[in-house]
């Protein structure tokens, strides 16, 4: 749902809690970090993941998600350094049609 007024921007807030990102009906999701390359890299991983994620459960009945421990709570283990050098150079290679 889109975000229109103070009541749904404070729901959505509630269902954000201490969470990176959020579904929203109809209208994609939002996503939330500290900085530009975090948020950046959280929406194009979030796709990703959930293109990964369809796949494999249109392959499995059961898929084998990580479990607490095995690493999927620590997002801390990368800022996106390398691969925000790789969407910079994409986007700017787009917004200069190729060129500098």
């Amino acid at each position: 749902m889109l975000i229109h007024n103070r009541e749904l921007g404070e729901a959505l807030a509630h269902v954000l809690a201490d969470k990176p990102a959020s579904l929203m009906r109809g209208h994609g999701a939002v996503v939330v970090a500290s900085s530009l390359q975090e948020v950046v890299g959280r929406s194009v991983y979030l796709q990703v993941n959930a293109n990964l994620q369809g796949k494999a459960m249109a392959m499995a009945r059961n898929v084998n998600y990580l479990q607490p421990g095995e690493g999927a709570e620590d997002t801390s283990v990368t800022r996106y350094g390398r691969d925000w050098a790789v969407w910079k150079h994409q986007v700017e290679s787009t917004c200069s049609g190729g060129h500098k």
